[in-house]
């Protein structure tokens, strides 16, 4: 539900981050399954919990990992997380994985 109203929000845009057309290294906390939407790209998906669905992309990989602890990954292109806020302990902390 959250994600259909945001999708009418922004007038159907996963997001308004300004990342070019061809990112090569996004993750997804919370995950979703933005795969599709930039098939050239490889996407990770982190959520604590295992309850990815059973099809996704080929460009797209899940683990289970708490983006609250330091991040295995490096130089991503694109860090997307949302609704995320209140039930993170340490929102500034996840922000500053994503620019490291």
């Amino acid at each position: 539900m959250k994600h259909v109203m945001l999708m009418e929000l922004t007038g159907g845009k996963l997001f308004l981050s300004p990342i070019g057309e061809h990112p090569q290294k996004i993750v997804d906390i919370g995950t979703g399954t933005a795969g599709d939407a930039y098939p050239s790209a490889s996407v990770l998906g982190i959520d604590l919990t295992p309850i990815q669905p059973l099809w996704v992309p080929p460009n797209v990989e899940f683990i289970v990992d708490d983006c609250e602890r330091d991040w295995l990954l490096e130089n991503v292109d694109f860090a997307h997380f949302r609704f995320m806020a209140m039930i993170l302990k340490d929102v500034p902390l996840v922000m500053q994985h994503a620019y490291e």
